[in-house]
């Protein structure tokens, strides 16, 4: 997916953000996994190497609520990349 909006955004000079669901550092295995919710969860590290694997430097990772879930924060990152 960030191969492939680098290629559309890249020719505009334009910015690509998104937010994802946080994986803290310090939890085991992956840079992302599937949560029993179904939601996917990401590492900061994860997001961070895939951006820059893709091509994409790194404006902006920020910590943020992102939703609420039966009306408990969901914390996340928001991401924008140049």
């Amino acid at each position: 997916m960030l191969a492939t909006a680098r290629s559309v955004v890249s020719s505009s000079g334009g910015l690509f953000a998104f937010s994802v669901e946080k994986k803290g550092e310090e939890e085991a295995g992956e840079g992302f996994e599937c949560r029993e919710t179904g939601r996917f969860v990401h590492k900061k590290s994860y997001i961070e190497q895939v951006s820059r694997e893709a091509g994409w430097g790194i404006a902006e990772i920020e910590v943020s609520v992102i939703r609420k879930n039966k009306g408990v924060d969901v914390h996340g990152y928001l991401v924008i990349l140049r």
